[in-house]
């Protein structure tokens, strides 16, 4: 991935190439309305589309079970008390991870220069985002007050999202 002439390919979909802070400066603008120094680069509409959930399953080109909105990967947050949030942004071969969150105005990046060939797209193999993203969501309930007894359950497989709505409903 790092051959000069793949990152010349003109491949939107795939051959995505950034500093873990410029994808994290990416989600951020789009956890906060699409709004980059005050001007709008994405219709809050846009950002709208992106947490729903309009497709779930498993994806049959990589073998994992996940949930897709329009483009985007959608990973749904279960809190005590609150509506399901949605999560949004996308992994990347070898355990990359970007994602946007608009309840809490945050967005996040895991990048690692360590190539894990059996990781398809970040969010089903390669896990070792998840630490520092739990780790994140500490930081923000201390910041913003919330009770230590908060349980908060992130669903990364669409199967075990399924099984949650369907024991509440």
């Amino acid at each position: 991935m790092n051959d000069p002439d793949i990152k010349k390919l003109p491949v939107g979909s795939i051959c995505g190439h950034g500093t873990a802070a410029a994808i994290a400066k990416l989600h951020s603008i789009l956890a906060n309305g699409g709004v980059y120094q005050g001007k709008q680069l994405l219709s809050e509409d846009s950002i709208n589309k992106f947490q729903q959930i309009s497709s779930g399953g498993v994806d049959l080109a990589f073998s994992m079970d996940g949930m897709w909105s329009y483009g985007p990967m959608v990973f749904p947050i279960a809190e005590t008390g609150k509506p399901i949030m949605y999560i949004f942004g996308h992994g990347g071969y070898g355990g990359q991870m970007g994602l946007a969150d608009t309840r809490y105005k945050t967005g996040f990046c895991y990048a690692t220069n360590y190539l894990d060939a059996s990781s398809r797209s970040g969010a089903d193999d390669d896990k070792r985002w998840i630490s520092m993203y739990e780790t994140l969501y500490d930081c923000i309930y201390k910041l913003e007050n919330v009770p230590s007894s908060q349980d908060r359950k992130t669903f990364y497989e669409f199967s075990a999202f399924k099984k949650f709505k369907g024991s509440r409903l």
